[in-house]
């Protein structure tokens, strides 16, 4: 996820002095969602309660959205040792400008803390900490970062035909998982591989 842990300091740091309001801008199955997902447990003793909510595109349908209802139905709750609440709010750019605008002052006014992934900027008023890049190169320092303590590792040839049949940084490890099963069957493999596969089969 990060290319050094210089780069994962600097980039908790940034999140801190956005006041834990902020985008994450990149394209699908890029790893929005993880990174977001690492921002809340990176800070988990400032947040009391971590709630994603997920905005398809169908959104853009209704002429109208009950904002005060996301504090009760959102699609994921993770209970955490401090006070603010934060939401992770997947898809924003599913809204129009109105109900985006609504949305974010409702959070705002309540006090809440807000990760807003996207795969473009809409407004100028909440700071861009990450901006994900497209394309192999990234997806392949994911994946060698992900199996640099296997024994068994995927070339980066192979690593490639992977990602051509998907085209995205989650297609890239949704195959990568399955090829590493086909590699090990053993459940020694499958202890190590689970914990970083669970990250991204919840996105």
């Amino acid at each position: 996820m990060f290319a050094s842990r210089e780069q994962q300091t600097e980039m908790e740091q940034l999140f801190a002095a956005s006041r834990f309001r902020c985008q994450i801008v990149g394209p699908h199955g890029c790893g929005k969602s993880t990174l977001a997902s690492h921002f809340a447990q990176a800070y988990a003793s400032t947040f009391g309660c971590v709630r994603r909510i997920t905005i398809r595109r169908k959104a853009r349908l209704f002429s109208r959205v009950n904002v005060d209802s996301c504090f009760v139905n959102s699609r994921d709750s993770t209970k955490m040792a401090g006070d603010i609440l934060l939401f992770i709010v997947d898809g924003i750019e599913n809204l129009n400008y109105a109900h985006r605008r609504a949305l974010i002052k409702n959070f705002q006014n309540r006090g809440c803390a807000f990760i807003l992934t996207c795969h473009r900027t809409f407004t100028k008023t909440v700071p861009i900490i990450a901006q994900l890049p497209a394309g192999f190169d990234y997806s392949w320092m994911v994946l060698e970062e992900l199996q640099s303590n296997s024994s068994v590792k995927i070339s980066k040839h192979e690593a490639q035909k992977l990602y051509a049949s998907g085209g995205s940084t989650r297609d890239l490890l949704f195959s990568a998982y399955d090829w590493f099963e086909k590699q090990h069957s053993s459940l020694h493999w499958l202890a190590i591989s689970l914990p970083w596969a669970d990250d991204f089969l919840r996105f």
